[in-house]
């Protein structure tokens, strides 16, 4: 940690942490040990895949074919691009994929599955998952990780092309660089956020699974920042605006609240959530006294969601459907689509 942060009590802050959420990581940490490590394949140990070479290759397949339209989804484009890949580039492909799936909150083991096997299948001779990473893609939802938002969903392709920049800005690094990155969390985030496009989400999320005990498994940088200002209170202020400073006040103020918050919590424990979030009901299952009509309402800005963030940190919903008008008339999801 940086100077700063020495005199947080490490002890509380590990016991404050959900066991689950640390399962999570602690069961796929072998993955960033090859990562940040000996480049080698978890899937087949024989391949080294942590390269600047297949991560070039790998891009160079999504960036240079970005198939403009919506006549395909993002996995049947992927499915295309990486016809031809080279062994290391579709194994590599293959782990991302399960790395920016394996940590929602919601995801289907057989979604999770069925995704990496579409990039396997490209494999020149075929390899079986081996047991370990059979048992993660079968993590049942509901239990650990965090929601995205529609951006994350829809921006796989995105993702990957940050990991594979972040694979060549790593392997720029002298030992000594790269040994100091695997030893303090902050030193590896500083590595992420030299990366020359920033991914917020997928970064939030991978540096959440490389070192639980510090980050937040929270993808938003738009909900770390909302929950850092409302209890910036508790640390005497916040420290700064980039996403080092907002991770490190988020860590000073887990800190603060674990001497009157009893057991593990997170942000959206009961108890904890209505600090920040004023709108969170006392009680929450108390139930509206008078009913209400339910509308739907389809939302997603930009393609792919891709507007999503920028919406909303600045407060706004705007859609291209003109033809729907006045969209509170419609009572359901079928009239909307119809």
């Amino acid at each position: 940690m940086t100077d700063k942060l020495t005199d947080l009590n490490t002890a509380a802050l590990d016991a404050s942490r959900p066991e689950p959420d640390l399962k999570l990581a602690q069961d796929i940490s072998e993955i960033f040990t090859h990562m940040l490590g000996d480049g080698k394949s978890i899937i087949d140990p024989d391949v080294t895949i942590w390269t600047a070479d297949a991560a070039e290759e790998l891009k160079a397949r999504i960036a240079d074919n970005s198939f403009e339209g919506k006549s395909l989804n993002q996995w049947q484009k992927l499915d295309i691009q990486l016809e031809g890949a080279s062994r290391e580039v579709v194994l590599l492909a293959a782990e991302i994929v399960f790395l920016r799936e394996y940590p929602l909150y919601s995801a289907l083991p057989q979604t999770r599955r069925s995704h990496v096997e579409l990039v396997l299948k490209h494999l020149d001779s075929q390899i079986e998952v081996p047991k370990a990473m059979s048992t993660w893609m079968d993590r049942p939802s509901g239990i650990s990780g965090f929601k995205p938002g529609q951006g994350y969903n829809g921006g796989m392709w995105r993702h990957i092309i940050w990991m594979t920049d972040f694979i060549q800005e790593w392997n720029l690094l002298s030992d000594v660089e790269q040994e100091a990155a695997r030893s303090n969390p902050w030193k590896l985030q500083e590595v992420m956020l030299s990366v020359d496009e920033d991914r917020s989400d997928i970064r939030n999320a991978l540096q959440a699974l490389a070192r639980p005990a510090v980050f937040e498994l929270i993808s938003s940088a738009l909900m770390k920042k909302d929950i850092r200002d409302k209890l910036s209170h508790r640390i005497s202020g916040s420290s700064g605006t980039t996403p080092a400073d907002i991770d490190q006040d988020l860590l000073k103020t887990r800190a603060s609240l674990t001497s009157e918050i009893k057991g593990p919590f997170h942000f959206w424990s009961p108890g904890v959530k209505e600090l920040w979030d004023k709108t969170a009901p006392k009680n929450p299952a108390e139930e509206l006294t008078e009913p209400r009509p339910r509308h739907y309402w389809l939302f997603a800005p930009g393609r792919q969601a891709s507007k999503w963030e920028e919406f909303y940190s600045k407060h706004i919903m705007a859609i291209g459907w003109d033809g729907l008008g006045d969209l509170t008339k419609y009572s359901s999801q079928g009239e909307v689509r119809e």
